[in-house]
């Protein structure tokens, strides 16, 4: 795999008001990728391969993630996102939200429901 170059983005915590750093999982080229003007179905399923084929955490494992990080709780929904140069799985169980680093399988972000 190509080697990847860590890109720091710059957020704005909206609750605490305090400024927040996040790390980039992917290259700005690889996340142009997903991007085309086009919408036709043929093209989404190309955004979705490419999305699949960067992510080093299938979805079978981020549900495994998932089901450890919320113990008692079954998987509602998962879904591969990016977001910026972060390429994340984002999953609901029926305690709380998760989202999930698709390259490395750490834990972004927990929220309860």
């Amino acid at each position: 795999m190509a080697n990847r170059f860590i890109v720091l983005t710059t957020l704005l915590c909206m609750e605490s008001a305090t400024l927040c750093i996040a790390e980039g999982n992917i290259t700005p080229q690889e996340h142009n990728r997903f991007h085309n003007s086009n919408f036709r179905p043929t093209i989404r399923l190309q955004k979705a391969r490419a999305m699949q084929d960067l992510a080093a955490i299938d979805k079978n494992e981020a549900k495994t993630i998932a089901r450890r990080a919320c113990p008692g709780s079954s998987i509602e929904k998962i879904a591969l996102r990016h977001q910026n140069n972060l390429l994340y799985w984002q999953a609901t169980t029926t305690s709380c939200r998760l989202k999930i680093d698709a390259v490395n399988g750490t834990i972004l972000e927990k929220e309860r429901k």
